[in-house]
């Protein structure tokens, strides 16, 4: 039996096809596992290769180019996994932005509250200082205008002589009854004639505050009181000044506020007591003055301090209610005396 050449071609070829399924039918069952890409991708190939055999054979084509190895298509929805991994990455970082962009608003915000506070400060460091200096000033006019003064003739009392001289200091004094001194005859008066004694004028007591406009003894009033503050025991001057300056000034438009640091004053010695007597007295002469709030709000501090809680509470509860627009700085303070007082 003969055969033709292309018989011959055919066999060859699915004799080679039997022979490389009998080498891959011992392969173990795990290197099949891990190599089943591979060995269906060879298979597919040698099925296309005998196709376009058997077309050249039976029907005279021409072969086609041989086709290389075609790897298996990537997974379905690695894209979309890494289009959404990238989504989670960028939220994570606009998260990030989000937290950093608060914490630099947080620190802006503390920022010009510390530049606040600072401006307050400096403020109130320059307002003492001024203070400061304007007692200095006055301070060395005085001691320029005592030392220009005269000295005193020799065996004349001190005109400011305030010391006291008691009884028992007198020299030669005894208690016990005798001749005090005589007295001529010629100078005895005759006829009931009265005796000539020299009258005493009481002398009224010397003004602390100096000549000048109101405005100028006011401002010398308030430097003795910011005296006070450094060296307590100079508050009662600053509180005769004040006093002064009211029985004279009574109607001037600052003796609002001289009443009010009269009252200040003795609520920083704690007469408490005092300082309630005065601002009661300066909010009910000008209930409506720029002093009220402060007056109100001093006066139940004061009454908190004696433990009359209950008055204490009204005079807060009348602020509230009196001066609703009353300066945030009296607002907070009227908000925690009320709560120290333990009012309801």
């Amino acid at each position: 039996m003969n055969f033709s050449v292309s018989d011959r071609a055919l066999a060859r070829s699915r004799l080679a096809v039997c022979v490389l399924a009998c080498m891959l039918l011992p392969v173990p069952a795990m290197a099949q596992s891990r190599d089943t890409s591979a060995l269906v991708d060879a298979v597919e190939r040698l099925r296309q290769d005998l196709a376009d055999l058997q077309r050249y054979v039976y029907r005279g084509e021409a072969p086609p180019a041989p086709t290389p190895l075609t790897t298996r298509p990537t997974s379905v929805g690695s894209e979309e996994r890494r289009a959404a991994d990238t989504l989670v990455r960028v939220s994570a970082m606009e998260g990030e932005l989000r937290d950093l962009t608060g914490a630099i608003e947080e620190i802006r915000h503390r920022v010009d509250a510390a530049g606040r506070r600072l401006d307050k400060l400096v403020e109130d460091v320059d307002f003492r200082l001024a203070a400061i200096e304007r007692s200095l000033s006055e301070m060395m006019e005085m001691a320029s205008r005592q030392t220009a003064s005269p000295p005193p003739e020799a065996g004349a009392p001190a005109a400011d002589s305030n010391i006291p001289v008691t009884a028992s200091e007198i020299p030669g004094r005894s208690d016990e009854p005798g001749v005090l001194g005589t007295i001529p005859v010629g100078k005895v008066p005759q006829g009931g004639a009265p005796i000539q004694t020299a009258a005493i004028e009481p002398q009224e007591p010397k003004s602390l505050l100096p000549e000048g406009t109101p405005k100028e003894r006011y401002d010398y009033a308030l430097g003795l009181l910011r005296e006070g503050l450094l060296r307590p025991q100079q508050l009662a001057h600053a509180e005769q000044a004040f006093e002064e300056f009211l029985t004279s000034h009574a109607d001037h438009n600052l003796a609002q506020n001289a009443r009010y640091w009269l009252g200040e004053s003795f609520y920083v010695r704690e007469d408490y007591n005092q300082a309630a007597s005065v601002f009661v007295e300066g909010y009910q002469s000008s209930p409506g003055g720029a002093k009220a709030p402060d007056n109100l709000l001093k006066l139940g501090m004061s009454l908190s301090r004696l433990s009359r809680g209950d008055e204490a509470c009204a005079t807060f509860q009348e602020l509230n209610e009196k001066f609703p627009e009353m300066s945030g700085g009296i607002k907070a303070r009227a908000q925690k005396e009320w709560q120290k007082a333990g009012c309801e």
